[in-house]
């Protein structure tokens, strides 16, 4: 028999390690998709659960930071920064709430009213909310776990900027309240000047700067 040649040798030995990776990658996108279809009941009720929650607390943040902005009257100029401005943020999560009653919605087993959601409550019941699923619930539970996991990293973004924004906001505030009272401090010490008659010359004031 001829011997094989090294060129095929090696043909054949990268078409066979190829086939395997392929056929790996199948078995491990139909394990994948196979535990999906036989947890979806368990999945469902924590994803989306859970994203529940998450959410409608994160909306809850941000109005009670927004009356916060508000109230502390933050510079116009710095409304809008590198971190967005918290009516941005609201509105985006306005519209993330929408998308994912959207999303909930063939896995409900009943539809509750935003003033009836008590955020005080425990995780379970959120959880309750979604019902023990048919076969085609689960197919559907398929296509719609990504968009669900994609929503839960969108909102991790949206709190991230939130925290940042409001730490940014509150700096902003403590450094006007500084200047407010470096102002306060000059005057008082102008006024006491001018009781004293303003003599013996230039002193030091109480911070260590030369009046």
């Amino acid at each position: 028999m001829a011997p094989i040649a090294p060129v095929s040798l090696a043909s054949s030995v990268i078409g066979f390690i190829s086939f395997a990776f392929t056929f790996a990658t199948f078995l491990r996108i139909f394990w994948e998709n196979f535990s999906t279809y036989t947890g979806a009941s368990r999945e469902v009720k924590d994803y989306m659960g859970n994203l529940k929650q998450v959410l409608y607390e994160e909306r809850d943040h941000l109005r009670v930071a927004r009356r916060r902005q508000h109230k502390s009257k933050v510079p116009e100029s710095h409304a809008d920064d590198g971190t967005g401005s918290l009516e941005i943020l609201s509105d985006t999560m306005r519209n993330m709430v929408r998308e994912f009653k959207m999303l909930e919605r063939p896995f409900l087993r009943m539809e509750r009213d935003d003033n009836d959601i008590d955020l005080d409550k425990s995780i379970e019941i959120f959880k309750a909310d979604y019902e023990c699923l048919d076969a085609s619930q689960r197919f559907a539970w398929l296509r719609t776990k990504g968009q669900i996991v994609g929503l839960a990293q969108r909102l991790d973004l949206i709190r991230s900027r939130r925290i940042a924004k409001t730490v940014d906001d509150a700096l902003v505030c403590v450094q006007a309240v500084q200047r407010s009272l470096r102002n306060l401090d000059d005057r008082l010490w102008s006024i006491d000047e001018r009781l004293r008659g303003g003599g013996g010359g230039a002193g030091y004031r109480p911070d260590g700067r030369r009046g």
